[in-house]
């Protein structure tokens, strides 16, 4: 206790392993990576302040590019990020609600793939009204101003949110918001040459496996991602046992960043040791193969996409809840693309997903069991269209078993992903994904 308020302090080191997506291809992180992170928190009734740290260090390899040398492209990676941020809550008058705050963050970076660079800056601010205008309305309203090094402007994300309640078992939610998605210091400064692949063993059997050099750069003028959405969603409480919740959902993203070809070989140009004759066949079939001399990051027109959300959460007993869930997201819709580029070159996400399962706790024993669908999608977020592909649909069932011990000072349980043990990859070159059983130990002090 500092004043009447909390102090809490916590920290760690951890070793990390993994996969980083990019838009070179999957990086497998080796296991002697290292995490550090320490952070600071004083609270105090609605104000808050905190200071945090985290260090990472490593290097990985990646598992589908090559570099110039014919070796698997390198990743040597050393970032740290500082980050303070404070925020505070006041009443004022009978109405009123007022939150505001900001933070400010300094970024430091040694990659190896964008040696170019070395640092980025990022401030904020907020504030964030919440009206009660009445028993039966509630309105909320705010804005965000940033400023990142990275872009040109600062940018200001406005939010309002109207919340009617007929009744108090009864919500209906009017909202508005705008987000933006500043260029990351890889999309900025990345600068490498890869090896691209292609079997042209058709044409000549010398080919099977031609390797071709293409160049991957950063776009230090990218401007940043901004996403509007408007939602209308309802939640009511059926029986004071089961809750219901529906919304609808339009969001339109504008100038989206994806990694994209901005260039390709011509058979005035072609690809060391490709006859150039070769080059214009490529060209000439259907589809045509293009092959591509260099990549970068693009701001691609406006995408818009729309779903709707359905859930019930209900309580069978003292002891059980049950819950399902179900969402569908139609296929995105591109305009004002620039030539060049269709809707292929961004991800679509699955059209369904389902959930459905139960909780419970009694005496010294608690658990859960849950089983989840996820429809196909499109991914083409790894270098150029010959890599573009759809995923399969997949179902996961995932449980957890506990007990307590010494008066639930203590939990003890076991936790399965993947009970069914199947084969499950949710990104086109993502992990195969198997059973995954993990024993974990609470302790309460």
């Amino acid at each position: 206790m500092v004043g009447g308020g909390v102090v809490s302090v916590s920290g760690g080191v951890a070793g990390t392993e993994g996969i980083i997506h990019s838009g070179s291809g999957p990086f497998d992180i080796s296991n002697d990576s290292r995490m550090t992170h320490v952070t600071a928190r004083y609270q105090k009734d609605g104000r808050r302040i905190a200071v945090f740290t985290n260090l990472l260090s490593g290097n990985a390899a990646n598992l589908l590019a090559r570099g110039a040398t014919g070796q698997l492209i390198p990743l040597v990676f050393d970032t740290k990020t500082f980050d303070v941020e404070a925020s505070d809550v006041r009443v004022v008058g009978t109405r009123h609600v007022l939150t505001y705050g900001g933070n400010v963050r300094r970024n430091t970076f040694d990659i190896s793939l964008a040696p170019a660079g070395s640092d980025r800056n990022e401030s904020g601010g907020f504030i964030q009204d919440e009206i009660f205008i009445g028993d039966h309305v509630r309105w909320v309203v705010g804005g965000r101003l940033d400023k990142f090094s990275s872009i040109s402007a600062a940018v200001f994300s406005p939010r309002t949110t109207l919340m009617l309640k007929p009744d108090e078992a009864q919500t209906i939610r009017l909202s508005f918001n705008r987000a933006f998605r500043a260029p990351s210091f890889i999309n900025n400064h990345l600068d490498a040459t890869i090896l691209s692949d292609i079997d042209l063993s058709a044409l000549s059997p010398a080919l099977a496996s031609y390797a071709f050099p293409t160049r991957t750069t950063g776009n230090p003028d990218l401007k940043q991602e901004t996403m509007t959405a408007y939602e209308v969603g309802y939640t009511g409480v059926i029986g004071h046992r089961a809750t219901v919740t529906a919304s609808a959902y339009w969001n339109v993203t504008k100038d989206g960043m994806y990694f994209t070809p901005t260039a390709f070989y011509t058979p005035g140009a072609p690809p060391p040791g490709l006859p150039p004759q070769l080059v214009g066949v490529l060209a000439s079939l259907s589809p045509s193969v293009l092959l591509p001399s260099r990549f970068t990051f693009l701001n691609l027109g406006t995408i818009t996409d729309k779903g709707v959300e359905l859930g019930l959460d209900a309580a069978v007993s003292r002891y059980v809840n049950v819950f399902t869930n179900y969402s569908f997201q139609a296929k995105p819709v591109a305009s004002d693309l620039p030539a060049g580029t269709s809707i292929n070159d961004i991800n679509w996400p699955a059209k369904n997903r389902f959930n459905v399962g139960f909780d419970f706790s009694r005496a010294r024993v608690l658990g859960n069991l849950a089983l989840s669908y996820t429809g196909e999608a499109y991914w083409q977020d790894v270098l150029d269209a010959r890599y573009a592909a759809t995923t399969d649909a997949y179902t996961l069932i995932n449980g957890a078993l506990g007990v307590r011990w010494a008066d639930e000072r203590i939990v003890t349980s076991i936790k399965v992903t993947n009970l069914a043990n199947q084969d499950v990859l949710q990104h086109v070159f993502g992990d195969v994904l198997k059973r995954q059983v993990v024993g974990e130990v609470r302790v309460a002090f």
